[in-house]
């Protein structure tokens, strides 16, 4: 889930719970107040996103019109995500937000303070093992979000732990508990771990999204079998052999419920994001307009004086500048040979 100024933790992961226990939903999702005004800090989210249209394109900065007017009411938060679906005539971007436990200090400890959208955010999430908490909205926005968060991020993969813990999170919040302890024992034997869980509130499945990290590109099918994936596997060796190689990242997110479904993602984190993006506008995955808003994201922009002083104040340290860069792309396979692309920007102060 590549290094500006210091790396920040990336969107990597989901997991699935049904959307029918919505009056017990975790973070208590309050939708009355979707389109009400809400408390927020003096620097907004759509106040960052408006700092970022002025230093891109023209053509890129507006199609993000519809997230900036949707961010209105959300606080400032320093990561961002924007995560481009690739389709060859079509353009739809989701927004994602993350509170983390270090850089949105104010947040995170008296997160009742702020409005996602929600009613509440615990805070328990962070005075424990979770350092990071993102809210993903789909496009258009009308759906409900789904909600991301590690769990003993920066320590030894213990499965019994993480576990324990997400099961006393289910609990907490009345939803129903999910077997998944044993695949979590399998995914320690292979040497790799689980860096997220999530609740995707937005997909009416009951299925488990883990997102897994620490697999050698060389072994990711042998991975996959052995953690008894009987999905497409000709179109994860045409990935592997076309875009995959032994310098980059690769992270798995796979559903879960009695037994691995077949749709999986496969993300892709490299150094050398020109080179990729080459190969997929040869491949005819992009299109030409695509490749040139991926050219003109990564930069740094400098903010304004006056919303360098509110955001400094606000978090209480020095912020002067705006980073985006490409995080990852990532490929969703399914039972067909229709193989999907994804590109995940991301951006922060």
């Amino acid at each position: 889930m590549v290094i500006l100024i210091k790396r920040q933790p990336s969107i990597e992961g989901c997991l699935f719970i049904n959307s029918n226990y919505k009056k017990h939903l975790f973070l208590m999702i309050d939708w009355s107040t979707i389109n009400k005004p809400s408390k927020c800090p003096t620097v907004t989210a759509k106040t960052i996103l408006q700092q970022l249209q002025n230093g891109i394109g023209i053509s890129f900065s507006r199609i993000l019109d519809p997230i900036t007017r949707f961010a209105e009411n959300f606080p400032a938060l320093s990561g961002n995500i924007l995560e481009m679906h690739f389709a060859r005539y079509a353009h739809s971007i989701d927004f994602a937000i993350r509170v983390n436990k270090q850089f949105d200090q104010g947040i995170a400890f008296s997160p009742n303070d702020y409005r996602f959208h929600l009613n509440v955010l615990p805070t328990e999430l962070f005075n424990n093992a979770v350092e990071n908490v993102w809210f993903e909205y789909d496009a258009p926005f009308k759906n409900k979000p789904s909600v991301f968060f590690d769990i003993g991020r920066n320590k030894d993969f213990c499965p019994e732990k993480a576990y324990s813990y997400f099961r006393d999170i289910l609990f907490k919040y009345g939803l129903p508990e999910k077997k998944i302890f044993n695949f979590l024992q399998k995914i320690k034997e292979q040497d790799a771990r689980v860096v997220y869980y999530g609740l995707m509130f937005s997909r009416p499945s009951s299925s488990v999204r883990l997102t897994i990290n620490d697999i050698k590109p060389k072994n990711l099918v042998q991975v996959l079998f052995k953690l008894g994936w009987k999905g497409n596997y000709n179109a994860i060796e045409r990935i592997c052999n076309r875009y995959i190689h032994e310098a980059q990242k690769i992270v798995i997110a796979v559903d879960v419920e009695d037994k691995l479904r077949n749709r999986i993602g496969i993300e892709i984190f490299d150094n050398d994001s020109p080179r990729l993006i080459k190969q997929f506008y040869t491949d005819d995955l992009i299109n030409y307009q695509q490749i040139c808003w991926l050219k003109d994201w990564e930069r740094i922009i400098d903010l304004p004086s006056h919303l360098c002083y509110s955001l400094s104040k606000q978090y209480r340290r020095n912020i002067k500048q705006l980073h985006t860069r490409i995080n990852h792309f990532k490929f969703v396979v399914n039972e067909t040979e229709n193989v999907l692309l994804k590109g995940y920007l991301y951006y922060c102060f």
